[in-house]
């Protein structure tokens, strides 16, 4: 089907939720924020090298080699030498382009992206979500992507899912839900945004 990227506002706790609603429990990529996304014992090498090794057969050195290719891919200078990182060594934003390398690896059919610009200021965030909406084109896969800011919605989303207490309140064509939502839980979050209350008061 059409490529693009589906949006799911949902709070954190209901990830679960949200998979069995969609039916993608066993998706392939998933990025989220990087301080919980990665183990911080263990370097680079080893976990992007495990994902590969995992779900590909494929030599050590040819995941290497691969692995380098999806660091630099990223934006990160001296893929090399992140390669032989530990996450602890590299900046928030640095980390979270190392998700998303390790996420993509395998080249998914749809990429998960869970909450993946927590923690980052607005102009690593734009650099991040523009990151995520290249590589999908360059590879081909759809992108789930769940938040709870509407600011990323509007940038991202093609289509948007709103859920509530586990279940689907709302879906459609983002622009149509943004412009004319349907549900009050919807319509509440759209009223709760800083420009909204600016342009009320």
């Amino acid at each position: 089907g059409r490529k693009g990227v589906c949006v799911l506002i949902v709070p954190v706790r209901r990830y679960s939720a949200a998979m069995r609603v969609l039916g993608f429990a066993n998706a392939q990529g998933t990025v989220r924020s990087a301080p919980t996304a990665s183990d911080i014992e263990a370097r680079y090498r080893e976990q992007i090298l495990e994902a590969i090794l995992l779900h590909q057969h494929t030599s050590r050195s040819e995941a290497r080699r691969r692995t380098v290719e999806m660091l630099a891919r990223v934006g990160l200078d001296a893929p090399d030498r992140r390669f032989d990182q530990y996450p602890h060594e590299l900046s928030g934003g640095m980390r979270q382009r190392v998700v998303i390398a390790m996420a993509l690896v395998c080249r998914p059919e749809l990429l998960i992206a869970d909450e993946p610009t927590t923690a980052l200021d607005v102009t690593l965030q734009a650099q991040i979500l523009g990151l995520i909406r290249t590589l999908q084109r360059e590879i081909g896969c759809s992108v789930l992507l769940i938040t709870h800011d509407f600011g990323v919605v509007a940038q991202m989303a093609d289509d948007v899912a709103v859920m509530h207490h586990g279940r689907i309140v709302e879906r459609g064509p983002v622009r149509a839900v943004l412009q004319h939502p349907q549900h009050p839980y919807t319509r509440s979050l759209l009223e709760a945004l800083p420009s909204r209350r600016a342009r009320v008061a």
